[in-house]
């Protein structure tokens, strides 16, 4: 077996090229693989090579299998790893933005000292809760 903790344009060349010379071992790999192109590069490498992922199957989820289907209607392809979670950074970015708007002016301070409110702060926390889960981290307690 062979770990190569890199991200998919490092590791995809390796494993191309240590097939080539012959190498047969399992490969693995970080969540840094998780990319499509990690098999457009690599080719038939790294079929059966495993990889940690943090994503889960997006069809066991209505709400994530949705965001995928509105993500391939406008993109033509699937969401790389984290589209999901920077759609989520994105929106409540946007939000604050707005809300700040709301007060008549809009300043890098103002933006920056609104926290998430309602529906996206309890997102938020849901977020922070299943990622200190996964890691087995306690969950932060700032937002």
């Amino acid at each position: 077996m062979i770990y190569f903790g890199g991200i998919y344009d490092q590791g995809a060349p390796f494993f191309k090229q240590a097939r080539e010379k012959g190498i047969k071992a399992k490969f693995m790999g970080p969540d840094g693989m998780d990319s499509s192109d990690l098999t457009k590069i690599a080719g038939k490498a790294v079929v059966g090579m495993n990889y940690t992922s943090a994503a889960g199957p997006a069809s066991a989820l209505p709400k994530a299998k949705a965001f995928v289907d509105e993500y391939k209607k406008k993109f033509s392809k699937n969401p790389e790893p984290y589209a999901a979670e920077a759609y989520d950074a994105a929106t409540i970015a946007i939000k604050a933005i707005e809300d700040a708007a709301k007060k008549g002016k809009v300043s890098r301070e103002d933006v920056g000292h609104r926290r998430p409110q309602g529906q996206a702060l309890r997102h938020h926390r849901r977020h922070r809760l299943r990622r200190a889960r996964a890691t087995g981290s306690r969950p932060s307690t700032s937002c």
